[in-house]
């Protein structure tokens, strides 16, 4: 198992390989190591066009590829609340400020800082 293997890490570990499971970055070099894939199951949404192109060659060799649509769908609902709290509080100008020792910051602010407490709020978008 790799944290976050690489092109070569893959080309030199997939050989005997039957099923590849997680988040990698596939390239045809990769496919052309791959002796004994059958399948591949990549973590993630969308396809670019760059994927396309060695899911077409992987299927023309008869290995299986499947995605998993909307296994990140919280969790990106999560990350799009966070960010706004982040926006509300401004909190990445409070991060570099405190970062360079300014401790009064707060008092120097020439923009307002929002509460959340007591807003409505709402995330208006596409997908899941």
């Amino acid at each position: 198992m790799l944290e976050h293997p690489n092109e070569q890490d893959l080309v030199q570990r997939i050989k005997d390989i039957d099923a590849l499971v997680g988040r990698f970055e596939i390239t045809e070099k990769v496919l052309g190591a791959a002796e004994s894939l059958k399948i591949i199951a990549l973590h993630g949404h969308g396809v670019s066009e760059e994927e396309m192109k060695w899911i077409d060659v992987a299927t023309r060799r008869g290995i299986f590829v499947i995605r998993t649509p909307g296994a990140q769908a919280e969790s990106v609902a999560e990350h799009a609340f966070a960010m706004i709290l982040v926006l509300a509080r401004k909190l990445l100008l409070a991060d570099r400020e405190v970062r360079r020792g300014n401790w009064k910051f707060g008092e120097q602010l020439y923009c307002k800082i929002y509460d959340v407490a007591g807003k409505t709020i709402g995330i208006i978008g596409l997908g899941k």
